[in-house]
């Protein structure tokens, strides 16, 4: 294995030890979540709407119910961080009406 290889596995298990230590804040915090890594991006809406496989205006949609948290720096930017979060909190949830419903099994 050259030791650029190496390095790359080690970059990327430092990078999952991060997530690791997030997902514990997470748990231990409640709703405050403080990012164990320093490179946490500030997203756009276009490309956390890529990352969520779905439409810019539903992205909105959820910003402007209160379910995703953003800052709005000239325009509306939403943290890597926080669209974990806001992924790991609504899992198993429709959020396409006015509220979050939870999914029924087999439904």
């Amino acid at each position: 294995m050259k030791l650029e290889e190496l390095d790359e596995l080690l970059q990327k298990a430092q990078k999952l030890r991060d997530v690791m230590t997030d997902l514990e804040r997470m748990e231990s915090v409640e709703k405050k979540f403080i990012p164990a890594s320093l490179d946490d991006k500030l997203l756009t809406v276009a490309e956390a709407a890529k990352r969520l496989s779905t439409s810019e205006s539903m992205v909105y949609d959820l910003m402007n119910k209160g379910l995703l948290p953003y800052l709005e720096i000239g325009r509306r930017k939403i943290r890597e961080s926080t669209l974990v979060q806001f992924i790991a909190e609504y899992e198993g949830y429709s959020l396409n009406g006015e509220e979050p419903v939870k999914i029924q099994k087999g439904a």
